[in-house]
């Protein structure tokens, strides 16, 4: 071997001593003083802190107020009405003696009125559907803030993957850079052309371009994320990668063995707020024939007044039941009787749809789980045998035994498979979470308070 081949391979060997690890070290934290980030904040923060999660609270306040509504049923109404009139004149009887005011030249009027619906059985059916209807309302925000919390978890890790591509073509600029200073190196030694050159600057052209793409990915994905977080966009924080979490999905294997799909309805909130919209459709169904029967009322009244009249009497009072009974009413109660009685099977069904969805969610989600966790395993191995290929080609290259145009496919490769390896990497995590979201559980696999 000749002496400028021997010392331009020593260099690069050199060069080539303190490889990078595979995929970004996203771990490390370029800016100390930055705010960190890390999957379990970013999904307690989305279900708990943010707008977005208030505005379940409040829908959640709702819900309740549907059976305080349908409470009021049950209780009397108490009206109270008062009345002031100012006359130019006033009128005043007397007989034998007593003075009986007719018209008072400033008359008060005030009335109080009570109404007590005793018996009415419709009310029995509609505070049953009120308070399905509830509950419903309630499983519906709690599932929403579930959802809030995976979509955090969805974006988080989305973030984390265009940081790793953005790494990683980095990295491949950084390789050109030293190829392109290699190659300029063997010319003026006169041992490889000029098209070795311009073949190592369009490398790294082509690195730069992969940059401002990868670059616009990541400001994409953390705006999204930022947005759903409620943090202000532009602030300095960093993202810390979740290692537990995707060991966890890589080596652990969680639920393994596909529970019961008796025992993950259990756990699904929109599926029980679906069953409790169809029970409260089935009360509802049942409340048209209660209208054939008679209701039961009582009425009461009081009056004050400073206009005694000719019986002399500032107040007055009364009290008396009030019976009443719809023995026909055109035939509404048939019309809503039919219409209710199909909207409860229509819930009915939906109900049942949606059991079917869940089991085949369900069988999906495994199956997109164990594809993840197979096709890391060969990125991992992809990624190592692009190393190597590099390492081996840049020292066949410096001794003149290959063309710089494998070089370049070499280059091409190994950041294909960190991309890949990177990508494949925060997708397992995304399986994991998206496996998390179909059993019923949060984000972080802890299962939900009902």
């Amino acid at each position: 071997m000749s002496a400028p081949w021997f010392c331009l391979t020593t260099l690069y060997a050199l060069s080539w001593a303190s490889p990078p690890p595979p995929g970004p070290p996203i771990e490390t934290l370029e800016n100390p003083s930055a705010q960190v980030l890390t999957l379990e904040a970013a999904v307690q923060r989305a279900t708990q802190e943010t707008q977005r999660s208030k505005l379940t609270q409040e829908q959640e306040i709702i819900a309740q107020a549907a059976t305080t509504k349908a409470r009021a049923f049950f209780f009397p109404t108490l009206r109270v009405a008062g009345n002031y009139t100012h006359r130019a004149f006033e009128t005043i009887n007397e007989t034998g003696g007593r003075r009986a005011t007719i018209q008072a030249k400033n008359a008060l009027f005030a009335t109080a009125n009570i109404q007590w619906t005793l018996l009415d059985i419709r009310g029995i059916p509609l505070y049953r559907a009120a308070f399905s209807t509830r509950e419903a309302g309630q499983l519906e925000a709690r599932n929403q803030r579930r959802l809030n919390g995976m979509e955090a978890a969805d974006a988080f890790l989305q973030t984390l993957t265009a940081q790793s591509v953005e790494e990683a073509a980095r990295h491949r600029i950084e390789l050109a850079e030293k190829n392109l200073s290699v190659a300029t190196s063997l010319h003026n030694a006169g041992l490889v052309s000029l098209n070795d050159i311009t073949r190592a600057k369009l490398e790294k052209a082509n690195a730069e371009t992969s940059l401002e793409t990868a670059v616009g990915v990541t400001l994409t994905t953390k705006l999204r994320l930022a947005t759903l977080l409620d943090l202000e966009w532009g602030a300095d924080y960093q993202l810390l990668s979740p290692e537990g979490f995707l060991h966890n999905a890589e080596n652990q294997k969680p639920l393994a063995e596909q529970p019961p799909i008796e025992e993950v309805l259990e756990n699904r909130l929109d599926f029980l707020a679906l069953e409790q919209q169809a029970q409260a459709a089935k009360f509802l169904a049942q409340e048209p024939w209660m209208r054939l029967l008679p209701t039961l009322s009582l009425i009461g009244q009081g009056r004050l007044t400073n206009e005694t009249g000719l019986n002399n009497r500032k107040w007055d009072g009364s009290v008396g039941l009030e019976l009443s009974w719809t023995l026909f009413d055109g035939g509404l109660r048939y019309g809503d009787w039919r219409e209710k009685r199909a909207q409860a099977q229509i819930a009915s069904i939906q109900t049942e749809l949606q059991r079917r969805q869940i089991r085949a969610d369900l069988q999906i989600a495994f199956q997109n789980m164990h594809i993840a966790q197979t096709t890391l395993s060969q990125a991992k191995a992809t990624l190592a045998l692009a190393e190597q290929n590099i390492q081996e080609t840049t020292t066949l290259y410096h001794q003149g035994l290959t063309t710089a145009l494998q070089l370049l496919d070499a280059s091409v490769q190994k950041f294909e498979a960190d991309v890949n390896f990177a990508t494949q990497r925060y997708a397992l995590g995304l399986a994991l979470v998206n496996l998390y979201s179909v059993a019923g559980m949060d984000a972080l696999g802890r299962k939900v308070e009902l």
